[in-house]
């Protein structure tokens, strides 16, 4: 690892390099980073940090260090959904440093009207964000803050209800549905109100899984009733502060791209290689979407680190296709804790590597 160019020593962050590569305006000197996350057994490896004395200003200088030219600061409105929301595996795995928990996927607090009346509808008032004021004075020169909201909208719909009994809600009681979009797209929209009004604040990303391997939950048809016009006025907030919009979502949404773009979003993150066909991607929708990842995690986790770098080499002859630039490099998720470090690190050096 002697002769890694990362973590760098005199790391020097350039968001104009990263908010240019989401808009898409052409070449910049090199790739950029896009990663959503990595998680906390990734980064204290790498800096040689224990998790117990782990904290924000680590997670900057990981940042920092390893060729990124933002941080993504998270904002929640909490455990809103009671106890039995989040279910946990009874043992670690691949290096975790704490059990692996799972979304309940088969009941929520809210399973009709009566429910829906009782329930604790959190609002964007209350939105703790000051986190940012954590972070602000810890950035280093040319590095900005992106708010990243997570499980924004549509995930947090399917959680008050359960991904599995929400599909049958839709087909028993659609005006309860509807009622529960409503109220979390009051929350989702004024919470990123508040988001872009922070100092300092590069770019808008959003996590919010729509779809698994073989497709989005919601048909289009119902994702264009329920979803997009909340994701159509948070593009239009962001276009109003001169913002890029980032969105993560995991799934295979290769028929609603369209709709993505018509929405506002400027970049659209993960992209596994076995679900999407970068090049294909770029020639069909490099007009109008940037797209970030690519680098799969079976191979970050059971791979070496050259055959990382190839498939780094592959994405960074995507981002030099005519018209060149509007590709990120990052993970087809983020850096997950099973990852190997090394081939964490060979990706990143070699991000660096001359095109």
């Amino acid at each position: 690892m002697s002769s890694l160019r990362v973590p760098f020593s005199q790391p020097q962050c350039d968001y104009e390099r990263f908010r240019r590569s989401v808009m898409r305006e052409g070449r910049t000197d090199r790739i950029a980073a896009g990663e959503q996350h990595a998680d906390i057994e990734i980064m204290t490896a790498v800096l040689g940090v224990p998790a117990s004395k782990w904290g924000p200003a680590h997670h900057v200088e990981f940042q920092w260090r390893m060729g990124y030219d933002y941080v993504n600061v998270l904002v929640t409105p909490g455990n809103v959904f009671g106890e039995g929301h989040v279910l946990f595996t009874s043992e670690m795995s691949g290096g975790s440093t704490s059990p692996r928990g799972f979304i309940n996927e088969q009941s929520g607090p809210v399973k009709n009207w009566e429910d829906f009346e009782r329930f604790a509808w959190p609002r964007p008032e209350d939105t703790d964000l000051s986190l940012f004021d954590v972070y602000r004075p810890l950035l280093p020169p040319g590095m900005k803050m992106n708010a990243f909201l997570s499980c924004a909208y549509f995930s947090k719909v399917t959680w008050t209800v359960g991904l599995q009994p929400f599909c049958y809600l839709l087909m028993d009681d659609r005006p309860l549905v509807k009622a529960i979009f409503d109220k979390w797209a009051q929350w989702a929209i004024g919470t990123v109100r508040r988001c872009l009004a922070i100092p300092d604040i590069g770019a808008f990303w959003m996590s919010d899984d729509l779809g698994f391997n073989t497709g989005p939950f919601l048909s289009p048809a119902d994702l264009r009733e329920f979803v997009f016009p909340v994701f159509a006025e948070i593009g239009r907030l962001c276009r109003e502060q001169g913002l890029p919009f980032i969105l993560h979502s995991c799934g295979n949404l290769n028929c609603i791209l369209g709709d993505l773009a018509d929405c506002g979003v400027n970049s659209f993150h993960s992209l596994p290689p076995g679900l999407y066909d970068l090049r294909a991607l770029k020639r069909t929708w490099g007009h109008r979407l940037a797209f970030q990842g690519n680098i799969d995690l079976n191979l970050l986790s059971l791979g070496t680190p050259e055959q990382v770098r190839h498939a780094v080499r592959e994405v960074k002859q995507v981002w030099a296709m005519e018209p060149v630039g509007g590709i990120l490099l990052s993970t087809s998720n983020s850096v997950a804790h099973y990852c190997r470090v090394e081939n964490y690190l060979a990706m990143m050096d070699e991000m660096l590597a001359e095109t």
